[in-house]
């Protein structure tokens, strides 16, 4: 398959009406990716970094658009708006706007935050790694390629059935790698898989915006897990921690308008909640860290803050 080629790809599960619910939205775009990774595998690749690396090259230069159509929603992976299908190195080699702790800055960019670099560093010492809203497995796979210590138990929570899937096809290509794929509430997800592990690193990626209301029984549950668990949330919700700075605002303004759009609210109380938890000494706060990153481009939905807490084990 040329990356660069025009592709489009129609899916309409018949027993899918018209609806704005984001897990519908990523079932949906999961099962159309699905097929690139199958086009991909097709022309005889077998290697997990390659497919991962030709996946992602895809995903640069094509984009998905999700629509209602006669009465059912569509998906179309779309040629992009990239000339030829192709990035220019050189213009992508001339300074560009990017976001660094809140400061504007220019970079080429090649230049990327390594998240998974920073779980790997996080994950030493650790018996399992659990992501929730884990999509198609790509940050897990993605600290197994890096180096992350062998023997990890990874476990793939995803509330959709296609991104659960997809994790499995891929994880076919992994043989090394003991991961399992679990179906999950992202607003409620169930913690005994933990039941056996002294530590555990849980961390969610552009997931917790997705729940509304987050609730305070996730922490309340996350405390009854024996083990010692170190919570790291990478979230755009920056602007729930202080929205004074230009940044928060233009944030804060995205996330509500964009309900007008999609009729399903994103996140507004997840900081409150998390540090309510915290006071209460259901977790330990370790550090949170505002607007640490925003990819190139101005998309105020990639404007990523970490949260860091640590639930001690129970003695």
């Amino acid at each position: 398959m040329d990356e660069g080629a025009d592709i489009t790809i129609r899916v309409r599960p018949p027993d899918w009406r018209a609806t704005h619910d984001w897990r519908l939205y990523y079932d949906l775009t999961w099962t159309a990716r699905a097929e690139i990774v199958e086009r991909i595998v097709a022309e005889g690749e077998t290697s997990l970094s390659r497919v991962l690396g030709r996946f992602k090259r895809f995903n640069d230069t094509h984009f998905t658009s999700v629509r209602m159509e006669n009465g059912m929603l569509g998906c179309d992976v779309l040629f992009s708006a990239i000339e030829g299908g192709r990035v220019d190195p050189f213009e992508q080699l001339r300074d560009v706007s990017c976001v660094i702790r809140g400061e504007a800055v220019a970079m080429p960019s090649y230049i990327t935050f390594d998240l998974c670099r920073m779980l790997v560093d996080f994950a030493h010492g650790m018996d399992v790694v659990v992501e929730l809203g884990a999509g198609y497995g790509a940050n897990l796979f993605g600290m197994h390629l890096a180096g992350a210590p062998a023997g990890l138990r990874y476990l793939a929570m995803e509330p959709t059935a296609a991104g659960r899937a997809l994790t499995r096809r891929l994880a076919e290509m992994a043989p090394d790698m003991s991961i399992e794929v679990l179906d999950c509430d992202l607003s409620m997800p169930d913690f005994s898989p933990l039941a056996g592990a002294s530590c555990t690193l849980l961390f969610t990626a552009w997931s917790v915006m997705y729940v509304p209301s987050f609730p305070k029984s996730f922490f309340e549950e996350l405390a009854k897990v024996p083990g010692e668990v170190t919570c790291m949330f990478f979230e755009p919700l920056g602007f729930q921690i202080s929205a004074t700075d230009g940044m928060s605002l233009v944030q804060a303004e995205a996330f509500f308008s964009s309900e007008e759009v999609h009729r399903s609210p994103h996140n507004r109380d997840f900081h409150s909640v998390a540090m309510a938890a915290a006071a209460e000494g259901l977790v330990d706060l370790e550090l949170v860290s505002k607007h640490l990153f925003l990819g190139q481009g101005k998309d105020p939905f990639q404007l990523m803050s970490l949260w860091v807490f640590r639930k001690p084990a129970i003695k």
